[in-house]
């Protein structure tokens, strides 16, 4: 819970400040909502989802795509943006691997789609950047 909780309010803080307060609290809720709805879905009969994983992990999402923007902007490899992702992953895989898992991560993974997928409409001038690209295509 702690672990959550400092998650959270750091890359609150991170998130925050580059994107209006409100699409914080946007991102982490529809994260979170879509993240139990996948695990719902995958274990429709199975233990109920608790914590506050799935919102930190679309506040991660967002983080990656501002750092996918940010490094497009300067012309350096956009995948990096996706090692923090990959490194919590692989953390849980070992994580589970040991101590044993359930399917938890399902909605972690699901919430950070979602958050990183939210975020490119959150971000300033993201609407109408999509746009531009879409018309450009």
């Amino acid at each position: 819970m702690i672990f959550a909780a400092v998650l959270t309010l750091a890359l609150g803080k991170f998130v925050g400040e580059r994107m209006p307060q409100w699409a914080v609290l946007v991102l982490f809720v529809a994260s979170a909502a879509l993240g139990a709805l996948a695990y719902a879905l995958v274990l429709p009969e199975g233990p109920g989802l608790v914590g506050a994983f799935p919102g930190v992990y679309g506040l991660i999402g967002g983080f990656t795509c501002l750092l996918w923007l940010r490094l497009g902007e300067v012309g350096a490899p956009q995948y990096r943006a996706f090692s923090l992702i990959g490194l919590l992953l692989a953390l849980q895989l070992v994580f589970g691997l040991v101590f044993g898992s359930g399917l938890m991560w399902v909605a972690d993974l699901a919430g950070f789609v979602c958050g990183f997928l939210v975020s490119f409409l959150l971000v300033p001038g993201g609407p109408s950047r999509l746009r531009a690209k879409i018309r450009h295509q």
